[in-house]
């Protein structure tokens, strides 16, 4: 509905006659025309009507003896006012406006030359054009004219700077006002401006995600961040950076922002700038980003189709430019290969943490894509030294107490590759439902690559001996996934008809419980469960039901039982929840398997998991869909089965042994998960003993 025409007033002031009514009911032509007339009246006054007197001299603050009596101030100091009438403390009160204006921009500048400084005293530090430096510092030139002259030096090299030592702090110096000059005035992203905000969410990036999914060169990406440089950094990538970082906040009292909802805003930022059809290096690392975001969600399924994205496009992309983008084409690659479907020798040996967790074989690709292994000595000796510390909140910013670590990225990146190998293998042989009959010397050879990738793997990722040693999460998460592969090969030995279970009862129960033994240890006694991978959720269901399923009795000497392993289990899970929604699903899932195995489920751990889910005690299949990609979590057990040779019980006592499996030493009756039988035969003893005592 269109807004009405608005017409002079009918009322008309110095003696002019009242028009008619029918002025009122006039065209917008007519009522325009009397409206002009109207203003000319007003500007063409007769010369005589009085007008106000325009002030020769405004000032914007008074003293506060002027503006006490309400008196005209000339802003001088003394004010002429307050000397003519000999006032004593002539004084000036800043005026809020003008304070705020003055306080904000003072700020701004201080932030420019603090980053200004940062910038040279980094390059210092890293033996960056120090004569250069030191020179034009004697020569008086100011600390942003020396900045500005090594922004443009980088900006002429493709490669950059490096970043600072630590990333744990790489954003501190980050800029997103819009107003401003230079590099510092651009902001990556519209979902806020908040600079304290957007260093915390890099923040919390760079400390659990990117050690663990390493998809991008973090020094090039911080440093093309800073500079406003779209080579290596893209709003895109932003965005599904703080999407990511957003599930790692932990509130804390005082909490002025809801990052759950700021969450939700940066994926729709992100969603709503992906284009499928961009095949560059920073749409596949957003793509990448966005399938953790959518795996954090519960939204397997969802998640799934941005990896396919991200895999394919990678696959048109050739390792070939200067050194910079040839380092973070490599670093995208080895991402996505130990992520997902990426294939990197040959055309089916890939390694996938979500194929390993959901039971599937990896597509294959018919480019080969090995570039990515090459090895970069120094720029890996630079990764492994960059110091890593626990952050959590922003005050831990601040606190002289934190412990540092080399971070030893680069190393655990590299062993990580190494298992991608192994474990794609394991995939294919067990999944690959076309695929040939499992022989015992098909399932040994692995593990005995297993073991020797255990055995070499560097002490400074792999000493657990000492039940005391802190090691960094990224490499407990890769501890932990080795340990899982060699459960997930295993299980399906444990309820083969006329398989000798006793052969292999130890190996997987030591597996399980070094597994359990590292996020008990590492994780839940440092309280950071919270910030576990989505992938270690899997894998620690996957150990737990198989110690509910075959070790719910085991003598408490040997290890955790089923009772106390889901006990744990569900309190991981629980501090998972307040970040992950989909740790709640899991959640569920365990229980409802306890349910089945554990006939009566001790009351306290009903508690547990009602207490760990209050407001919700039902997920629906959908959920469960969602999250596994398929109605349950638990492998496809007799799928494999069906495809073992008809002599592979006799094969694996046979060759076994060289592998170091030997029948165990303990009772496996007591180990395994009783039968129905057994266990209606404990309840009749139960009762009898119960009536005896009567």
């Amino acid at each position: 509905m269109p807004l009405r025409t608005l017409r002079p007033s009918n009322r008309q002031g110095d003696g002019d006659s009242a028009t008619g009514g029918t002025n009122q009911l006039s065209n917008p032509e007519t009522a325009k025309s009397e409206q002009q007339a109207q203003m000319n009246k007003v500007r063409t006054k007769t010369p005589g009507a009085k007008r106000r007197r325009k002030p020769e001299h405004v000032v914007q603050n008074a003293c506060t003896n002027c503006r006490g009596a309400r008196a005209k101030c000339d802003g001088e100091e003394p004010c002429g006012r307050c000397v003519d009438r000999a006032l004593g403390n002539c004084a000036y009160q800043p005026h809020t406006k003008h304070a705020k204006i003055q306080m904000v921009e003072s700020l701004r500048s201080h932030q420019h030359w603090k980053r200004d400084a940062e910038s040279i005293f980094h390059a210092i530090e890293t033996n960056e054009n120090i004569s250069t430096i030191i020179e034009r510092l004697q020569n008086h030139e100011s600390i942003e004219s020396v900045a500005q002259w090594l922004q443009s030096s980088t900006n002429d090299d493709s490669e950059g700077r490096s970043p600072r030592a630590s990333s744990y702090s790489t954003i501190d110096a980050t800029d997103n006002e819009t107003s401003g000059a230079g590099p510092s005035a651009f902001r990556w992203s519209t979902v806020t401006a908040n600079e304290e905000i957007m260093h915390h969410l890099f923040t919390l990036y760079f400390t659990w995600v990117h050690p663990v999914h390493t998809l991008f060169d973090e020094g090039l990406f911080v440093n093309h961040y800073r500079h406003g440089s779209d080579v290596f950094c893209s709003a895109v990538l932003v965005n599904a950076i703080c999407a990511m970082a957003c599930y790692h906040h932990t509130a804390v009292d005082g909490d002025t922002t809801d990052f759950e909802l700021l969450g939700k805003d940066f994926s729709d930022a992100v969603r709503q700038e992906l284009d499928h059809e961009d095949n560059s290096l920073l749409t596949v690392q957003a793509f990448a980003i966005m399938f953790l975001v959518a795996c954090a969600k519960g939204k397997g399924l969802h998640a799934s189709q941005y990896l396919t994205v991200a895999n394919n496009s990678m696959a048109n992309l050739e390792c070939v430019g200067d050194e910079g983008y040839e380092r973070v084409w490599r670093n995208t690659a080895r991402g996505l290969h130990c992520l997902n479907i990426y294939p990197c020798i040959g055309t089916v040996d890939s390694f996938s943490e979500w194929a390993q967790m959901t039971f599937r074989i990896p597509p294959s690709f018919n480019t080969t894509f090995s570039s990515y292994s090459i090895p970069d000595d120094q720029y890996d000796q630079q990764l492994d030294e960059r110091e890593w510390a626990f952050y959590r909140t922003p005050k831990d910013n601040i606190d002289s107490n934190i412990s540092w670590h080399s971070s030893l990225t680069a190393t655990n990146n590299r062993e990580k590759a190494k298992l991608a190998a192994i474990v794609s293998d394991i995939e294919i042989l067990l999944y690959d439902a076309n695929g040939p009959l499992i022989s015992a010397e098909d399932v040994l050879n692995i593990y005995g690559r297993l073991v020797a990738w255990r055995d070499d793997l560097p002490s400074t990722i792999g000493n657990v001996s000492n039940k005391h040693t802190q090691l960094l999460p990224h490499a407990l998460s890769l501890l932990i996934m080795y340990h899982t592969a060699v459960v997930q090969l295993l299980r399906p030995f444990l309820d083969f008809e006329g398989f000798p279970t006793s052969l292999v009862d130890r190996i997987l129960w030591q597996h399980a419980q070094q597994g359990l033994f590292l996020l008990e240890e590492h994780y839940h006694s440092l309280d950071i469960s919270r910030y576990q991978p989505v992938m270690q959720m899997f894998a620690i269901l996957h150990l737990t039901d198989v110690v509910m399923r075959f070790y719910s009795q085991v003598p408490s000497a040997y290890g955790r039982d089923g009772r106390s392993t889901l006990k744990l289990v569900m309190s991981v899970l629980a501090k998972s929840h307040s970040g992950y929604p989909v740790a709640g699903t899991f959640l569920e899932l365990i229980y409802n398997t306890a349910k089945e195995l554990m006939d009566p489920l001790p009351s306290d751990l009903t508690e547990d998991f009602h207490n760990a889910l209050p407001n919700k005690s039902r997920f629906l299949l959908d959920d469960i869909i969602d999250a596994c990609t398929a109605t349950t979590y638990m492998q496809p057990v007799r799928s494999i089965q069906k495809r073992f040779t008809p002599t592979i019980s006799a094969e694996w006592a046979a060759r076994s042994p060289s592998f170091g499996f030997h029948p165990s030493s303990l009772d496996t009756v007591r180990l395994r998960q009783p039968s129905a039988e057994e266990r209606g035969a404990q309840s009749l003893m139960q009762i009898r003993n119960l009536l005896n005592l009567n």
